[in-house]
């Protein structure tokens, strides 16, 4: 009975042993009150840089459109055949440019009856000079009594004032450019019969090309003249422009709304009246914390930034209150210090008091 009993007892022991020695490598292990988990003693790789305190360059986004100061509508004050045009969108023309002329047949017959009708008149003065005696031809060879009655009786004032009447109707029929600019929006053809006040095309200075938007005036103290903002068509995304506010039309609308005109600076030849475009309105904080905006992880639904501890060499996180944010930092109003060490890679599965090495050591502060 006792040589089974102490069989038993051995087989029972040999199998506790192989039991302990083919324990699964994955069950962790139990963590004590106070002792530390296993995952907390291993060092994880992070980027440190300092915080900052400098002016936060804060972005208003809005949208707006491209639009040129200097843009008319060219159009025939008087109606007719359209004998000269030949420009199409997109054509450069200088300022004088013959941009269009209607057909000038009749008012030319007209002008040559009149032209000889003053020549007659002319011929008339000259004869009655002779006869008041005086010299064939010279005004000044009788007196300015007799010179004037002479010429009224000629009736060459009337020939004169016809003339000029016959001129300026002529210059109705031919429309110049105002200014150096760009053909758009082309509404009729060569040997077209248009009417008065007919629109023929539009004429934009390229020069005068400036981004629009409109602004609520909640925000108007957040806008100034002269004030940068940068454009980016949606077209063109990739294409980044500068501009500084230059009118700030003082009137609301009934939307609440203040028109805003930016001149734009560098080249716009790749922008169109009427193009879409992204507005950023960038407007400059009082001095304050910093950060890069990879350095905010969220917590349990709460903002937190890791700092690193120079004299520890742990990760410590920091409850913040965000003030401002743009594209790239994000400026802290709470929870941070203008010297504190920033982690910015490596925070994303990081705990308090976290064992860290840094990656970057250069990049720190004391």
């Amino acid at each position: 009975m006792f040589k089974i009993y102490s069989k038993t007892i051995s087989i029972l022991t040999l199998a506790a042993l192989l039991s302990c020695n083919h324990q699964p490598s994955d069950i962790r292990q139990e963590v004590l009150p106070g002792s530390t988990p296993l995952q907390s003693q291993l060092s994880s790789e992070v980027s440190v840089q300092p915080a900052e305190f400098k002016s936060f360059e804060e972005k208003i986004i809005l949208n707006g459109n491209i639009t040129a100061h200097n843009k008319v509508d060219l159009k025939f004050e008087r109606g007719g055949l359209l004998q000269s045009f030949d420009l199409r969108n997109g054509d450069f023309v200088s300022e004088g440019t013959i941009i269009a002329q209607l057909d000038q047949q009749e008012l030319d017959h007209k002008e040559k009856l009149l032209l000889a009708e003053l020549q007659i008149a002319q011929l008339d003065i000259n004869e009655r000079i002779l006869l008041s005696g005086g010299e064939f031809g010279i005004d000044s060879t009788v007196s300015e009594e007799q010179i004037n009655y002479i010429r009224i009786k000629s009736g060459i004032h009337k020939y004169e004032r016809q003339i000029e009447e016959l001129q300026f109707q002529k210059s109705k029929m031919i429309v110049t450019a105002p200014f150096n600019g760009v053909v758009a929006d082309v509404k009729v053809r060569q040997h077209q019969v248009v009417s008065p006040g007919e629109v023929i095309c539009t004429l934009i200075e390229h020069n005068s090309i400036e981004a629009e938007f409109d602004l609520l005036e909640t925000s108007l103290d957040e806008v100034s003249r002269g004030q940068k903002i940068n454009i980016s068509p949606m077209s063109l995304p990739d294409l980044k422009l500068t501009g500084y506010v230059s009118r700030i039309n003082p009137l609301v609308d009934e939307n609440g709304l203040i028109n805003i005109r930016a001149r734009i600076s560098g080249s716009t030849r790749k922008l169109f009246d009427g193009m879409k475009v992204k507005i950023e309105v960038l407007q400059q904080s009082e001095p304050m914390v910093v950060i890069p905006k990879e350095a905010l992880v969220l917590i349990s639904n709460r903002q937190v930034v890791f700092t690193y501890d120079t004299t520890k060499q742990l990760a410590q996180w920091k409850y913040v209150t965000v003030a401002h944010e743009n594209d790239t930092e994000i400026a802290i109003s709470e929870g941070l210090g203008k010297n504190d060490q920033i982690i910015v890679k490596g925070n994303l599965n990081l705990d308090h008091d976290a064992k860290v090495v840094l990656i970057n050591e250069g990049y720190v502060r004391d």
